[in-house]
């Protein structure tokens, strides 16, 4: 309860009619009437006190190097100053210390002390995190005098920037030193969570120099901010694909040019050693005719896809598939023969390299096995070519319950699948059970369904045909360089696994895709556990608004911050950078700017 004299104090107050001045440090920004040399000039005077005479040279210099650097002049520079008696010496000064790499190493202490910056994930095993590059962005930031804008939208949002680069994508790491807890056993929701909260309190007080960590508990007791605007303001950060897992995904690699030559190399060498391989194996597996049967890729005239995807020819007449990626396809491929006496048909699946960097024979990148349900053949013109049944289907290899011969059987239910050689050369070869006898150049076409579903759709294949005459060749006689091969492609397969561990993945923010945006609703008592009434996104209410065509994200909130209309950001800065030369702010409390600060 209130004393006696505050509540006639609150009486007096009412009668006066109750006005409430805004706090100082909400109100918009004006120009002041005189300098700040003229105000210090004032309060001088008042205490009876005059300015210094201007410091001796070698003191300047010293004062302005430490303050700069962070590091002492060296004499010749101490000198060389004290000696120069131009007008400007003391600005030139200044330009050439800004220009050093020192500076930014200097002053992006200050901000990476703000940013939370460390080399370990915090918690009880506090394991060590590649941050390291981030840390070198803020540096680069500082010596390259980046604007405050650019420095604020790239931080909170560089991924949403257009065609972000890799630099923007590297200062999104601002927002990843939050902490992670690597222990057995805890909650990933509980700790994503409390950094989107540190991520929340983090920007506020960095930028606004506002305290909001009791407001995700209850309104706040001293400055504008309910609970609401505090979910509000969460709900915008409550989008990044981050869950506090052991692998700090999602992460961006940042391979040196000779780690992608490297890495590339290997890949080759890999790529064409399993070429040999799958050579050698199909040789003996497909006996006995496979070793010595000459194959032919005919012209590709056509290639279209029911499903709609993109089907296109190389000049290897190797066809890919792109685009659309449907559950089910069909493919049907049109093929030039010239004339001649066919005996075989062969189908080879093309390993691709998908976005991960691995390979794969389908198009599901999380699944990527195939299934051709079917596989027909059809002249275009019967008189030039007399049809023939498809036979004898043979593969390299077959996954347990998909056979071969299940891609002629008739039946849609069934196919020929891979699994788990999901990310090798395959072969498929089929006789004619009649040699196909082609008058004249004709048009064949081939369809291939693909009938599954889940998107187990061939990413690349190739469709020879054969004259030859089936030919028998022994297995023994490439057991002994298929051995080889292997022991070649499994030491190749270390040295890449070895390499990609060694290059650089810096963590980072991406956005979740829309249809997975995250509902947010309020913390009742600050509880993840108990939630209530569902928020949108949006800026804190007590400020001035986002613009009409500003998106409720974290782009927006960063045009938010260095808008004209936002009154704290340019005090809190010029206030953080008075405290670094002259060891106090203006206002004393840097963190601080609200009714107690």
């Amino acid at each position: 309860k209130l004393e006696s004299d505050q509540i006639e104090v609150l009486r007096r107050w009412i009668a006066q009619g109750a006005d409430w001045q805004q706090h100082w440090a909400f109100s918009p920004i004006t120009r002041p009437r005189g300098s700040i040399d003229e105000l210090i000039q004032e309060q001088l005077s008042t205490r009876g006190l005059s300015l210094r005479p201007t410091a001796p040279p070698h003191t300047l210099v010293r004062r302005l190097s430490l303050d700069l650097l962070g590091l002492p002049p060296t004499p010749e520079m101490a000198d060389e100053f004290a000696q120069d008696p131009s007008p400007d010496a003391y600005e030139r000064l200044v330009n050439e210390l800004l220009s050093r790499p020192q500076f930014g190493e200097h002053w992006a202490r200050m901000w990476l002390d703000l940013a939370r910056f460390a080399d370990t994930k915090g918690y009880e095993k506090d394991r060590g995190r590649t941050i390291w590059p981030y840390r070198d962005w803020v540096v680069n930031a500082f010596n390259s005098d980046m604007s405050l804008g650019q420095f604020t939208a790239e931080q909170l949002a560089g991924d949403l920037l257009p065609a972000p680069t890799t630099d923007q994508l590297i200062a999104t790491a601002f927002h990843r030193n939050t902490m992670s807890n690597d222990e057995g056993g805890t909650d990933d929701e509980e700790f994503r969570i409390a950094a989107v909260k540190d991520r929340v309190e983090t920007t506020i007080q960095i930028w606004m120099g506002l305290t909001m960590k009791c407001a995700q508990c209850h309104a706040h007791k001293y400055d504008p901010i309910p609970i609401e605007d505090y979910y509000r303001f969460f709900a915008i950060f409550n989008q990044t694909e981050d869950a506090d897992r052991p692998d700090d995904a999602p992460r961006l690699e940042l391979a040196t040019a000779d780690e992608q030559r490297r890495r590339a190399e290997i890949r080759s060498e890999i790529s064409d050693l399993k070429d040999r391989l799958r050579a050698a194996k199909e040789r003996t597996a497909l006996a006995p005719e496979a070793g010595k049967m000459s194959w032919f890729a005919p012209q590709v005239v056509s290639a279209m896809s029911t499903g709609g995807a993109t089907l296109a020819a190389d000049d290897q007449r190797a066809i890919a598939v792109s685009g659309i990626s449907p559950p089910e396809d069909i493919y049907v491929v049109g093929l030039t023969l010239p004339p001649g006496r066919y005996t075989a048909l062969r189908l080879e699946t093309l390993p691709v390299i998908a976005a991960d960097g691995k390979r794969a024979l389908g198009r599901n990148s999380d699944d990527p096995n195939f299934v051709l349900s079917e596989l027909t053949l059809r002249p275009t013109n019967p008189e030039a070519a007399k049809s023939s049944e498809l036979i004898n289907p043979r593969a390299d290899f077959a996954q347990d319950g998909w056979p071969a011969s299940a891609a002629v059987d008739g039946d849609l239910k069934t196919g020929w699948a891979i699994s788990p050689q999901k990310d090798e050369h395959h072969a498929l070869i089929l006789d004619f059970a009649e040699p196909l006898h082609v008058t004249a150049p004709t048009s064949v076409k081939i369809t291939l369904d693909q009938n599954y579903g889940n998107r187990l759709t061939l990413a690349r294949f190739r469709l020879s045909i054969s004259e030859a005459d089936p030919q028998t060749l022994s297995p023994s006689a490439t057991s002994e360089l298929a051995t080889q091969l292997v022991d070649e492609i499994a030491a190749l397969e270390k040295q890449l696994s070895e390499l990609n561990a060694s290059i650089v993945q810096l963590p980072v923010l991406r956005q979740l895709p829309d249809e997975n945006r995250r509902e947010t609703r309020i913390h009742n008592r600050g509880n993840f556990l108990d939630q209530g009434t569902s928020v949108s996104p949006a800026v804190l209410s007590a400020f001035h608004p986002l613009g009409e065509s500003v998106e409720p994200n974290r782009l927006g909130v960063a045009q938010w911050l260095v808008s004209h209309d936002n009154p704290l950001t340019a005090r809190v800065w010029a206030n953080r950078v008075w405290s670094r030369l002259f060891g106090q702010g203006l206002v004393e409390t840097e963190e601080d700017f609200g009714a107690l600060g």
